[in-house]
């Protein structure tokens, strides 16, 4: 589940990027395997929770990629906080350096 994040994190800055640049984005840019499918390295974070956010997250991926728009990307980031501030908060300070500034 890790590096699935990893990826993931590394994925969303790149679009980030693209999105304040203004540049076009392609539809289904995004393609992660499901997060609560994949295997935790520590049994502390097999939650309840985490199916339904990660199927939320799913759906925001899914919006995103057939239209990919900057609301739609903060409908994704959004998903990213809500489970990380149940969960594991570690990755906040991170996560909240894929939001895309006020102005954008």
């Amino acid at each position: 589940m890790a590096q699935l994040m990893r990826d993931m994190s590394k994925e969303l800055e790149g679009i980030k990027e693209k999105l304040q640049n203004n540049d076009e984005l392609d539809q289904n840019l995004l393609n992660f395997a499901l997060i609560h499918e994949q295997e935790v390295t520590d049994p502390s974070f097999q939650k309840p929770h985490i199916q339904p956010m990660s199927e939320a997250y799913a759906f925001a991926i899914y919006a995103f990629n057939e239209n990919p728009t900057k609301s739609n990307y903060t409908a994704i980031i959004n998903n990213c906080l809500s489970c990380h501030q149940l969960s594991c908060p570690g990755p906040v300070v991170r996560i909240k350096k894929l939001q895309l500034n006020k102005n954008e």
